[in-house]
């Protein structure tokens, strides 16, 4: 049985995730393994596990992949479906470079301490304001988008033992023409935003044990979604060249939108999560350890009725889900150069959901709902030279997502910088990712599989020490697999890109961007167009 839908609605099926499954991923060997990492950073004996080999071109390869990074407002992404669950970090692609405990990556930029005085007070702040202009090419009109937003960078050192840090980005985003702007339950017109990685954290530093205790919340633009992660690591030095690095974070998301409420049990959720890792400095290059997590996810399993684009459906209410997932294995991490790092990890993962999925009226197919299957993860980051840095990152392991399905993702995807010419720098990434649903079983999608391939090149050029040129294109293509109403589908995503970046003092900077995507399927195509111009001022 199939039928047609409207290129909408045909989004949708593409991406299910972008649509119901607005939470916590992070729930994944690989992304554990960062958080870890960088926790262990934040004591003074492990700093190197912090460090960027790529250095100041990880800013120059964030830039470079701009367009492939879903934006507010920016409709037409075909986004990671292993990441579009996560409203905990910026969405992208790319598996590298992504902080849990800052904003500045993935475009945003840091601002520079502007406040260090002797009382141990060291603050940046910065005032960005930004207005867009929007519209689809064939059926809308357009529509203005301004979005001023307020950052900060601080940290004060208590004593020589205790360190407190504070850091984000609060974000309004403040819409006309009379358009509905679906953010928050108190406002149509009005949405803020928390950047991922908004955080605050406390460091105490007792010679052979650190400890770490953080909050750190999220709330993305017209995702309707806030998270906030309350948790506590310490990192035990056993023995000389033993240490063990533990972590606990209660997650809790709420619905501050209430069309959201209404598509799924599940969207409220108490997530617990427990990772470690043991890790033996074989060398000053060399570090071998085991690596472990448990995750438990606690849905709010009232069912509602509801009507999307299909028929309605009443969520059943008997049979609370819940979820546990669980993960271990061996990793290296070796830097045989200040420049090079290389870490891979592999081990085994098991996903265990009892109940009925909240999805749509979805139900859990039952030979899926406990399961075992390995994972692996490799990623590699290096500094050429001076002028030129690569990096590679491949994986294949689950990822939890709302409702309490999983899904089992392999990933591969490659970026390179490199100054071409005075003044000129040119970037390519390319990515690759496979995605199965086998948890799915329900009107639209039985055992859904995805495939998405793209690639992003940019090139900037610099013509004075004030002013800069930007050249970007992106292109993407997609496939899903046949469902049970839905036939394969192709898609096709292709966005282009110039703009400049002028600055008028050391400390306040202009951008003007123009950007337009045209998204195709079948014998439909969707476009749109997006002007965007800001100021930034440090302070």
């Amino acid at each position: 049985m199939s039928f047609r839908l409207s290129l909408r609605h045909l989004i949708l099926s593409f991406s299910l995730t972008a649509a119901f499954a607005q939470g916590q991923l992070g729930v994944s060997p690989s992304q554990n393994a960062a958080f870890l990492s960088e926790l262990r950073a934040r004591d003074k004996d492990h700093a190197k596990d912090g460090q960027d080999a790529l250095g100041d071109h990880r800013l120059l390869l964030e830039r470079g992949r701009e367009l492939s990074r879903p934006e507010v407002f920016k409709p037409l992404g075909v986004d990671a479906a292993r990441l579009e669950s996560d409203i905990t970090g910026f969405n992208s692609q790319y598996q590298l470079g992504r902080r849990y405990f800052s904003p500045f990556y993935s475009g945003w930029d840091a601002p520079r301490p502007s406040v260090q005085n002797a009382n141990g007070l060291t603050l940046g702040t910065a005032l960005q304001f930004d207005i867009q202009n929007g519209s689809y090419v064939f059926d809308r009109t357009p529509n203005l988008v301004f979005s001023p937003t307020f950052l900060w960078d601080g940290s004060y050192k208590i004593d020589e033992n205790q360190t407190f840090t504070f850091t984000g980005g609060l974000q309004l985003n403040i819409r006309g023409d009379n358009e509905h702007y679906d953010s928050e339950y108190w406002s149509d017109e009005i949405g803020f935003a928390l950047l991922p990685g908004t955080s605050i954290a406390y460091d105490l530093d007792l010679d052979s044990l650190h400890v770490t205790a953080y909050d750190r919340v999220s709330a993305r633009p017209y995702v309707g979604m806030l998270q906030n992660d309350l948790g506590l690591a310490i990192t035990l030095e056993l023995a000389q060249r033993l240490s063990w690095t533990v972590n606990y974070t209660f997650s809790k998301t709420y619905d501050i939108d209430g069309n959201y409420g209404a598509y799924s049990r599940g969207i409220n959720f108490d997530q617990h999560t427990i990772s470690s890792e043991l890790v033996f400095e074989q060398s000053s290059a060399l570090d071998l350890g085991v690596e472990g997590a448990m995750t438990w996810y606690d849905p709010d399993n009232s069912g509602e009725e509801l009507g999307v684009i299909f028929a309605p459906f009443r969520l059943p209410e008997n049979d609370a889900m819940h979820a546990e997932f669980f993960n271990a294995g061996l990793f290296a991490a070796w830097r045989p150069a200040k420049e090079t790092q290389i870490r891979v990890a592999a081990g085994a993962q098991s996903s265990r959901v009892a109940g009925e999925a909240g999805i749509i009226n979805l139900s859990i197919n039952p030979e899926q709902s406990d399961t075992t299957n390995p994972y692996y993860s490799l990623a590699i980051s290096q500094r050429l030279s001076e002028q030129w840095s690569h990096e590679l990152a491949a994986g294949y392991e689950n990822v939890l997502g709302l409702g309490g399905y999983y899904s089992r993702a392999h990933y591969v995807n490659y970026g390179v910088t490199g100054a071409v010419c005075e003044g000129g720098q040119f970037t390519a990434s390319v990515f690759f990712e496979r995605t199965h649903s086998p948890m799915f079983r329900g009107p639209a999608w039985d055992g859904d599989s995805m495939s998405t391939t793209g690639l992003d090149l940019h090139y900037s050029q610099r013509l004075s020490s004030r002013l800069a040129l930007d050249f970007a294109g992106s292109m993407i293509y997609g496939h899903t697999e046949a469902g049970n109403y839905f036939s394969s589908s192709d898609v096709y995503q292709y966005l282009g890109g110039v703009g400049a970046r002028y600055a008028l003092t050391d400390r306040t900077q202009l951008r003007l961007n123009l950007q337009a995507a045209l998204f195709h399927q079948s014998n439909n195509y969707e476009g749109q167009g997006r002007l965007l111009f800001g100021v930034r001022t440090e302070f």
